[in-house]
């Protein structure tokens, strides 16, 4: 995908009047906002800026740099959960001549995949070199993805349902999730060198590594993970993803070698100031994990699903 967003952003930067506009705007309102959270004593944080901003950006990035017409763009609400992370949800309706537009690419390069994952893919290319550009333009580490997407319709009318976040993001998280997303994608398709397929697996394996440094400060998070879970299986109508975390915690346990319960209550709920309820429901839960786990992770290996 690399490939794809630097072909596509250099076709972008060849349009020097539109793409330099689109820049001079966000630096522009980036710096407005800077000027302004000088002077107060409280400072806003960067989720503040893009809760006010990111729809137009979105927006101007459809009319100007892709092609589409934002008029078709409904957003559906705007949440900041906690102070770290922001979830726009949309839908996109597209009109009988873009679907033509779309099914004729698909026909002229015989693209195997459907529709339902075609369109998704195209709109999460999109958005990834939308946030590549204003990441750059604000030279802030921050991270806009599509989290989840589906093709539905209602009437004659096809519309793309759709769920971006904005997060602050060390680039080692980037990278490994980037990994993981490709390895995932690589397994599937035997032409890809083993090699590169190993490479790979490093890479995403470096989120575990970061995870684990990290733990101590688990609970401040905890609420964006599952909210970010939540949305998804909503937008997706699909308990799937809510699954695939369950059992990536369940093949875990599965793995270890050691008695799960006495890592829990010596490793994690010692360092964590939780009242005594809330470390008797942990325990309940993992002491229902240790007793599913096999379980769990059996379905995992039949019932992958990837979104």
């Amino acid at each position: 995908q690399r490939s794809i967003n630097k072909i596509i952003l250099n076709e972008l930067k060849s349009n020097t009047t539109i793409y330099n506009a689109f820049i001079s705007d966000i630096s522009d309102k980036w710096k407005e906002f800077q000027k302004k959270n000088e002077q107060r004593k409280i400072k806003y944080r960067y989720t503040i800026f893009f809760h006010r901003n990111f729809d137009y950006f979105f927006r101007q990035s459809i009319d100007n740099l892709f092609g589409f017409n934002s008029k078709n763009l409904k957003l559906m609400s705007k949440e900041n959960v906690t102070d770290n992370d922001l979830y726009f949800e949309y839908k996109f309706y597209f009109s009988e001549d873009e679907m033509n537009l779309i099914s004729e690419f698909k026909e002229r390069v015989s693209h195997p995949l459907d529709y339902d994952r075609i369109i998704p893919f195209i709109f999460e290319v999109l958005i990834t070199i939308l946030g590549m550009i204003i990441r750059k333009t604000i030279n802030k580490k921050i991270w806009i993805s599509q989290n989840g997407a589906r093709l539905k319709k209602k009437g004659k009318k096809s519309y793309l349902h759709l769920l971006i976040t904005i997060r602050r993001s060390p680039d080692e998280i980037m990278d490994g999730y980037l990994a993981f997303v490709l390895y995932n994608f690589a397994i599937r398709h035997p032409e890809i060198p083993d090699s590169y397929k190993k490479t790979l697996f490093e890479r995403k394996n470096l989120l575990t590594k970061i995870a684990l440094k990290n733990y101590t400060i688990a609970k401040y998070q905890l609420v964006d993970i599952i909210f970010t879970f939540f949305k998804k299986c909503t937008l997706l109508e699909n308990v799937s993803p809510f699954l695939d975390f369950l059992n990536f915690v369940c093949s875990r346990v599965e793995d270890s070698i050691f008695d799960t319960i006495e890592i829990i209550k010596e490793d994690f709920l010692s360092n964590l100031d939780y009242p005594p309820e809330v470390n008797e429901s942990l325990i309940r839960i993992f002491n229902f994990i240790n007793k599913y786990s096999t379980l769990f992770s059996t379905f995992q290996a039949n019932n992958y699903i990837f979104y």
